[in-house]
């Protein structure tokens, strides 16, 4: 089961994939919190609602929780070495990134057993979900990956019309100390922060669903989390 499920959450199947649409006062409370902390936080810098940016706000906190709910949630308490779970690279510039198949599979690789992951949450709400109507997850990874330590890594290859006004790094520097308070005033277990997060996604994506695409929608987000689950946490304001 996916944290809390068996806690009152109702489970909505769709082409293999699973939405989650949660029931709990304290964690709809929660993602409203979230919500509302992110677009309050937008319109402070926008002359108007701008649905790719605040996607891309959401994507990168959320890509960025996997990498710490490893750290809080694992290696911390269990006094880990992280080398043992997460792969550190160095570029040219200096900078330091993260891999390893626990950030993959909490990303984008689980898909038929729990505890999933952000992936999953995001396909499961485009409909009919197959290779026409969903983005390119594999190509998404690749790209980060190839680009990773370069400018072009942080401009993801969007269509021109549909870029953010903030790129997922400056997204992620803005919002994560606020959607980090939320989720520790809340209570909720680090291995959790990823799915509360991909839960808001997914409210966010129905939210703007008039006026972008859904496929869409989940490129934009999946972009900005595959990125931001590899950098550092030492760089990021309010970790």
């Amino acid at each position: 089961m996916l944290p809390d499920q068996a806690r009152g959450q109702a489970t909505l199947l769709t082409i293999g994939r699973i939405i989650i649409v949660p029931t709990d006062d304290s964690k709809e409370s929660l993602i409203a919190r979230i919500i509302d902390q992110l677009v309050t936080h937008h319109l402070a810098q926008e002359t108007r609602f701008h649905a790719e940016t605040l996607l891309t706000e959401i994507g990168a906190v959320a890509g960025f929780a996997v990498q710490m709910a490893l750290r809080k949630g694992v290696i911390e308490p269990q006094g880990l070495d992280p080398s043992g779970i997460l792969v550190e690279a160095g570029s040219k510039r200096g900078e330091v990134f993260y891999f390893g198949d626990a950030l993959n599979a909490f990303l984008f690789e689980q898909m038929d057993k729990p505890p999933y992951s952000i992936w999953s949450y995001i396909a499961g709400i485009v409909p009919n979900p197959d290779a026409d109507t969903l983005p390119d997850i594999v190509g998404i990874v690749r790209h980060a990956a190839r680009t990773v330590g370069t400018r072009e890594f942080g401009n993801p290859p969007l269509p021109a019309a549909h870029r953010p006004h903030r790129p997922p790094r400056r997204a992620l520097n803005q919002n994560w100390h606020e959607a980090y308070r939320a989720l520790l005033d809340a209570g909720r277990p680090p291995m959790d922060w990823p799915f509360d997060l991909a839960l808001a996604a997914q409210r966010l994506m129905l939210m703007n669903r008039d006026v972008l695409p859904l496929k869409l929608s989940a490129t934009i987000v999946m972009e900005a989390a595959v990125r931001m689950a590899k950098v550092d946490p030492h760089s990021v304001p309010g970790v």
